[in-house]
This record gives structure tokens, C-alpha cells and sequence, in this order.
């Protein structure tokens, strides 16, 4: 994440993913980083749960 707004690159991605993607089909968004799922990251399967959970109680409360 730090790397990402250092470099500008968060901005650059939510514009990308979200604004060229998504545009106004959309009335609600958010954009997550789950960090650490970096292939080179031997901690990567660690975080698979906590970030599965994240990933699952945002899509819970979309249509909310």
C-alpha cells in the first residue's frame, strides 16, 4: 500500500478499475488492497483468510 501511494499508483488503479470500468453503472464502489498477495511473499497463504473474511463482508453489505 505504502509503495502504491509513493508512487501514485493507487490513485492511478481506483481511476483504472473503478472510474474507466465501472463508471456510473454503479451508485455505490470501493476499492480494497489486500495486502501481501504479492507471488513472491512466502507469508502470501497467510493472509488468505483474514483477507477472504474482508473480501466477503464487503460483498455482504453491497446490496445493503
Amino acid at each position: 500500500m505504502e509503495r502504491l501511494e509513493k508512487f501514485g499508483l493507487l490513485d492511478s488503479m481506483k481511476k483504472v478499475m473503478i472510474g474507466d470500468r465501472i463508471f456510473d453503472r454503479a451508485k455505490k464502489s470501493d476499492f480494497v488492497i489486500f495486502p501481501g498477495m504479492s507471488r513472491k511473499l512466502a507469508s502470501r497463504e497467510e493472509g488468505w483468510g483474514k483477507n477472504l473474511k474482508t473480501a466477503y463482508e464487503k460483498g455482504r453489505k453491497l446490496f445493503n
